[in-house]
């Protein structure tokens, strides 16, 4: 029995260790494992385990691997993220700077939807009824201002994140890489409700120093501290001064004037809260609204120091909120510098306002609404206020305004920027008004040509847009001693005259003290030529004097004789 149970228990071992193989699964800890993989091997031997077969990876396996790589791995560029990573980590700066309350499946499909539509007014195939008709279906319940805000949503977010666009672009598969799309996604909207609520969680140990306008001199009154429910309790429309900050502007003087009765109306309702009314926290002033001109809405909107305060603890440092316009605080990368923020924008204000509001309202955890206030109304509407402007130069100045305030640069964070400050110090603002001044004129600097020696005169420097002058053709410098001809046999000579030679056009005759000369020479040479007997023998030594072309060589006869020649010029030196 024991033999049995042993073998048995030796079995039983050896298939569950092969089973695991099968599996891919590795057990380095035991210390069996060696003798197992012996046995499994020799049994594969001897053919009585069947090799295992390689399985194709599908296509769509290879394009989630490939996206799922490393994205950010160059030098310089930040922690290196996988494609997954990098989709959660730009989910952290959608609700920040892209769109507050997106549900990214609703905004994937509708913008989706968009896309297909327009490829379907320019392509010639034909398309199905079903799916043509689902389309219209879905789009037709979405209105034109809704269409574009998920548009926009849906291409900043498939811009930041190249691995979502590969899911969406890929062909093969399409069940699988939806299911990864949707799958990611869900996460994403996860991670955005986290940042919603974090952001508005963090604010309120700072949003009653954020709240006064001189925090240094006095604070609130009574006191508030985030910490305690209680004194949650007496904040938003139970404490005297939030309430005149929640009030709508509309009323805000009339709260100045009579602040119990006012904030009795706003606790009972009588005076409505909602998202179509600003509040008095938007505008500047100690209290907030303080100036508020009915005739003139926009002035000052968007400018309340709640607001200032509130974007600068977010996006660039708590230790920033409080400083003063220009002045710079060494910090940590902020949530602005970490994704990448060089200007502030409309969704940036809009997502401060509404956690500015929610920060000295009474609610604790984070809602979408407060009563008849929705925060998701009130985000777009001040989203549309910037972006679709009665107003341009209006919309324009206040942008400038926030990026002074925030990055202390009306463009933002100034990587390389020519502006307009300190221009008697910018040597490169005064070479630019310099060029526009000389371009109005019509005119440009005089430029002197570079000197030629071989120009003897002086050419004028005449401006550019007058006709250039003709150039004269100037003849070159005569030498004083021209290069002589090739000299050539008798009988050639004695035929050949000085007028016959061919003159370039360009260059002038000679003078008469240069043909003198050449003509001596063509005598001497001559009488030296009867001498010998034979011209031939002196022709190599007046072709080495000469720098002329060399003559062509002659025939057997013309060899021979120049063979004699020297033979009789060496018996004539030996006696």
């Amino acid at each position: 029995m024991a033999r049995h149970h042993k073998r048995s228990s030796s079995s039983l071992t050896l298939r569950s260790e092969s089973a695991s193989s099968n599996d891919g699964s590795s057990s380095s800890d035991e210390s069996s494992a060696s003798s197992v993989d012996k046995r499994s091997s020799l049994a594969s031997r001897k053919g009585s385990a069947k090799p295992r077969k390689l399985e194709k990876k599908p296509m769509s396996a290879y394009i989630l691997s490939k996206a799922n790589k490393t994205t950010n791995d160059r030098k310089g560029q930040g922690p290196i993220r996988s494609g997954r990573e990098e989709c959660m980590h730009v989910a952290r700066w959608i609700p920040r700077g892209i769109d507050m309350f997106v549900i990214l499946k609703d905004t994937f499909r509708i913008a989706r939807y968009l896309e297909a539509e327009e490829a379907a007014k320019t392509s010639t195939d034909s398309e199905d009824e079903d799916v043509k008709r689902e389309r219209k279906e879905a789009l037709g319940v979405v209105t034109k201002d809704a269409q574009e805000r998920h548009l926009r949503t849906y291409q900043r977010i498939v811009f930041s994140t190249p691995y979502l666009r590969t899911l969406i672009r890929g062909r093969h598969n399409r069940n699988k890489l939806e299911t990864e799309l949707n799958s990611i996604l869900s996460e994403m909207q996860e991670i955005i409700g986290q940042i919603r609520s974090e952001d508005a969680s963090h604010l309120k140990p700072f949003i009653g120093n954020y709240a006064v306008a001189q925090p240094g001199v006095k604070g609130l009154e009574p006191p508030i501290f985030s910490e305690n429910k209680k004194s949650r309790a007496r904040m938003g429309v139970n404490h005297p001064q939030l309430a005149g900050m929640l009030c709508p502007v509309k009323h805000v003087n009339a709260y100045h004037n009579n602040p119990k009765k006012v904030q009795e109306q706003l606790q009972n309702g009588e005076i409505r809260m909602n998202a179509a009314a600003w509040p008095a926290l938007a505008y500047p002033g100690d209290p907030p609204g303080i100036d508020f001109n009915i005739e003139d809405i926009q002035e000052g909107f968007l400018k309340g120091h709640i607001l200032k305060r509130v974007l600068r603890h977010i996006y660039t440092s708590p230790s920033s909120a409080l400083i003063d316009d220009g002045e710079l605080s060494v910090t940590r990368s902020g949530n602005a510098k970490l994704h990448g923020m060089y200007k502030v924008e409309a969704e940036h204000i809009a997502y401060a306002l509404v956690q500015s509001r929610f920060g000295i309202s009474s609610r604790d955890k984070w809602q979408e609404t407060d009563g008849n206030y929705s925060y998701r109304d009130a985000y777009y509407r001040t989203i549309k206020a910037i972006r679709e402007p009665f107003d341009e130069a209006w919309a324009e100045e206040l942008l400038e305004w926030w990026n002074k305030a925030v990055f202390g640069n009306k463009r933002g964070v100034p990587l390389f920027d020519i502006s307009d400050d300190d221009e008697d110090d910018d040597d490169l603002i005064l070479m630019r008004k310099q060029s526009a001044k000389r371009a109005a004129a019509g005119t440009q600097v005089e430029v002197e040509p570079p000197f030629n020696p071989d120009i003897s005169t002086v050419v004028p420097s005449t401006p550019a847009t007058s006709p250039p002058p003709k150039e004269e053709p100037t003849l070159p410098q005569q030498k004083s001693v021209p290069k002589p001809r090739p000299v050539k046999p008798a009988e050639q000579l004695a035929c050949k005259t000085l007028s016959s030679t061919p003159a370039l056009a360009s260059v002038p005759p000679p003078n008469a003290d240069v043909l003198a000369a050449s003509d001596k020479v063509k005598k001497r040479k001559s009488e030296e030529l009867e001498v010998d007997g034979d011209g031939d023998s002196s022709l190599s030594e007046v072709e080495s004097v000469s720098n002329s072309p060399v003559v062509p060589k002659r025939g057997k006869k013309g060899q021979k004789k120049t063979a004699t020649a020297a033979a009789t010029k060496k018996r004539k030196g030996r006696k």
